[in-house]
């Protein structure tokens, strides 16, 4: 008996033949890179083809390019958490634990840049560059410390 899908899902057949439906894609190639991770194809939304393409390679990534410590996962090319808006992309729920995580290291991120850029003063090369950007004698603000500058 074939699972009933939540209202706006597709089935796994369905998602191949919108796979399929793009110009250019190579099944046998496709399903090779899918067959790591054959739970990317299930329940996918209700999209255009070339979305069904992103959230199978969105989670895919998930599934075969991260590392799970204490119920998160870490990419493994930059040991950060996937973010929030990824498992969002992909169609997945976050789970609750991974998006503590991300806003932890967001917030830590964030932090630690605002102490470093305390004391920063712009180059001159900036501040031409600013110049250039915005013309002469503008206010420009960093929104993430809120330092502002005169052009």
């Amino acid at each position: 008996m074939a699972r009933k899908l939540p209202a706006g899902r597709i089935t796994r057949e369905e998602a191949l033949a919108r796979l399929a439906a793009i110009r250019g894609f190579h099944k046998d190639k496709a399903m090779a890179g899918i067959g790591e991770c054959p739970a990317a194809l299930d329940d996918v939304p209700d999209v255009e083809p070339f979305r069904v393409a992103e959230i199978v390679a969105l989670r895919c990534g998930i599934l075969t390019d991260t590392d799970t410590r204490d119920g998160v996962r870490y990419w493994r090319s930059n040991d950060r958490c996937v973010p929030k808006h990824v498992y969002e992309d992909a169609g997945w729920e976050c789970p609750p634990a991974q998006a503590a995580a991300y806003e932890k290291e967001t917030r830590e991120f964030l932090e630690r840049y605002r102490r470093q850029q305390a004391n920063r003063v712009l180059t001159d090369e900036e501040r031409f560059e600013m110049r250039a950007a915005f013309g002469p004698g503008q206010t420009v603000v960093n929104v993430i410390t809120g330092k502002t500058y005169r052009t």
